[in-house]
């Protein structure tokens, strides 16, 4: 479905991008910063509302005459995340596509960026998730809450890496607790130990770069480029890399289903 410039326009000040919609879903391309869930923010002894992304898309689409119901969440990404975000348009794709995500039948691709060595530079990441402190999550060594994650990296110069992941299931900060297991916090995740801030929102740079899935007997898949992360990126403390940099080391990872990944 074409879209008018101004559409576009302001789809971008509300923090995302359109990259696809049908009448089954639409799928974005998310900014980071920006929350899953409308939230309460105090600021001047006031609680203005922020709305969230799923609110944003929602109302945006339906007061441009693009959508005529409601939309339907089956999946998230976390407040500091950019890319790929996928919604449903009736309740039977809904659960459809509900159950591919809970049963793996998703690929899913992130790219991560760092600025401390890792103790490896590819292979895979396993453990179970356990319940840290502050919100957070730990790798241990138990069987529940399972998570298994593979990955590629790429120096950039100066200290600065790419990563490239494949989770291979769904939990919740997975990617973040492994990169912090690797000892290569994403930047700007205060939570799992990177001490560089960001910005205001909680940003830190981990983009949904890649998602295939099949719905109705049909196949999609669909890539976006970190260009919303691409400038945050330099011009927050990443200023000694370029942007052309960053792309080349992001356009090796053009085809990820098509790597010889690492052995899990």
């Amino acid at each position: 479905m074409e879209i008018s410039s101004d559409q576009s326009h302001l789809f971008h000040q509300l923090g995302f991008q359109l990259v696809k919609l049908n009448a089954q879903f639409v799928l974005i391309n998310k900014a980071s910063g920006i929350g899953f869930h409308d939230e309460l923010e105090i600021k001047n002894g006031q609680e203005p509302r922020q709305q969230g992304i799923f609110s944003r898309v929602q109302n945006a689409l339906l007061e441009s005459d693009l959508i005529d119901s409601k939309l339907y969440p089956v999946h998230r990404l976390d407040k500091g995340t950019s890319g790929l975000l996928l919604f449903a348009r009736t309740k039977e794709v809904a659960q459809e596509l509900g159950a591919a995500f809970e049963e793996g039948r998703v690929q899913k691709y992130y790219l991560a960026l760092s600025k401390h060595k890792p103790k490896k530079k590819q292979g895979a990441v396993k453990g179970g998730m356990e319940k840290a402190r502050r919100g957070a999550w730990k790798l241990g060594k138990g069987k529940d809450n399972y998570a298994i994650s593979q990955f590629f990296s790429t120096g950039l110069g100066d200290g600065y890496r790419l990563f490239l992941w494949r989770p291979k299931t769904g939990k919740t900060h997975q990617l973040r607790v492994a990169m912090k297991s690797l000892g290569s916090p994403i930047l700007g995740d205060k939570l799992y130990g990177c001490d560089e801030k960001l910005g205001e929102q909680g940003e830190f740079f981990l983009h949904a770069f890649q998602i295939g899935f099949e719905l109705g007997g049909k196949s999609y898949c669909h890539q976006v480029l970190p260009s919303f992360a691409i400038d945050e990126w330099l011009s927050c403390n990443a200023s000694s890399i370029s942007g052309d940099d960053i792309r080349t080391a992001v356009e090796s990872y053009g085809e990820p289903d098509k790597l010889e990944w690492p052995k899990l």
